[in-house]
């Protein structure tokens, strides 16, 4: 959570291959908020979460998929 801030915080979250919904803990949530996943050596950032929270429920949907995780050359 918040890459790259003084608040960063690893959660050791695993989210299984095929999983449509998967939670991965409460995290104080600010315009800012950033995540960033590995998958094998690849890493995809999400930014500025704070805008993209569900009014209805207070969530945030990520999508975890192959394209989001460059390959690093």
């Amino acid at each position: 959570m918040n890459p790259g801030t003084t608040s960063a915080m690893k959660c050791a979250c695993q989210v299984k291959p095929g999983a449509t919904r998967a939670h991965i803990g409460y995290y104080p949530l600010f315009r800012n908020s950033g995540v960033t996943a590995s998958l094998g050596g690849a890493e995809a950032t999400f930014r500025d979460l704070g805008d993209k929270v569900s009014p209805a429920d207070g969530t945030v949907g990520l999508k975890f998929a192959a394209e989001n995780f460059p390959r690093v050359p």
